[in-house]
C-alpha cells in the first residue's frame, strides 16, 4: 500500500505542476511527469502500476481537469505502466538489450495502447464528452503519442539508469521482493 500511495502522490503531483500547459483545454497537457509511470511499473510491479492510475487521476483532480475521460485515463496509466512492468525482462537499464527493449515495450508500444485505449473511452463516451471524433482521434491521440513517446524516449531512460541502483539498494524492487534471494548458508 506505501508504494501506491508514493507513486500516486509523486506522480499526480509531478503531473500537476505541468497542467497548465494545456494541449487541449479539459483534456490533456504537456506531461514529462509520464516519465516515471513506466518506471513505476517496472520497479514496484504492480502497486507501481496502481500508484501511476490513482496518480492520473489525482492530476485530473487536483488541475481542473477531472471528468468522465478521467476514467479511461485511470485505466490508460495503468496501462503507461504495466506494459513495461509485464514485457521488459530487465528492468535495470544496464545493458543494451535492457535499453532496446523499454524502447519497444516502455516507448512504442505503451504510447500506442494508452492511446488507443484513452481515446477509445473518449469515442464510447462521445455523448458526454461532446469533443468530434476528428478531435478524440487526430488531436488527443497525436498528442498522447507525441507527449509519451518523447518523454519516455529522452527522460525514462535517464531516471532509470539513475533510479533503478537506489530501489534495487532500498529493497523495493517488486522482483527482489516477490522472488527473494536465495541465501548461501
Amino acid at each position: 500500500m506505501a508504494l501506491v500511495a508514493l507513486s500516486a502522490a509523486v506522480y499526480g503531483g509531478l503531473l500537476a505542476a505541468t497542467a497548465p500547459i494545456t494541449i487541449v483545454p479539459g483534456f490533456t497537457w504537456l506531461r514529462p511527469g509520464n516519465a516515471l509511470a513506466p518506471l513505476f511499473g517496472m520497479f514496484f510491479g504492480i502497486p507501481g502500476c496502481l500508484g501511476a492510475a490513482i496518480g492520473n487521476l489525482l492530476a485530473d483532480i487536483l488541475s481542473g481537469y477531472f471528468g468522465v475521460g478521467s476514467f479511461g485515463g485511470f485505466i490508460g496509466n495503468f496501462l503507461i505502466a504495466y506494459i513495461p512492468f509485464k514485457f521488459v525482462r530487465d528492468h535495470s537499464f544496464g545493458s543494451a538489450s535492457s535499453i532496446g527493449e523499454f524502447y519497444i515495450w516502455g516507448v512504442i508500444v505503451q504510447a500506442f495502447v494508452s492511446a488507443i485505449y484513452i481515446c477509445w473511452w473518449l469515442d464510447v463516451m462521445q455523448s458526454v464528452v461532446g469533443l468530434p471524433v476528428f478531435v478524440i482521434w487526430a488531436v488527443i491521440a497525436t498528442s498522447i503519442l507525441i507527449n509519451n513517446i518523447t518523454v519516455n524516449a529522452v527522460l525514462s531512460p535517464i531516471l532509470g539508469v539513475i533510479l533503478f541502483p537506489l530501489v534495487k539498494s532500498r529493497g523495493l524492487y517488486w522482483k527482489d521482493r516477490v522472488m527473494p534471494q536465495k541465501s548461501t548458508a
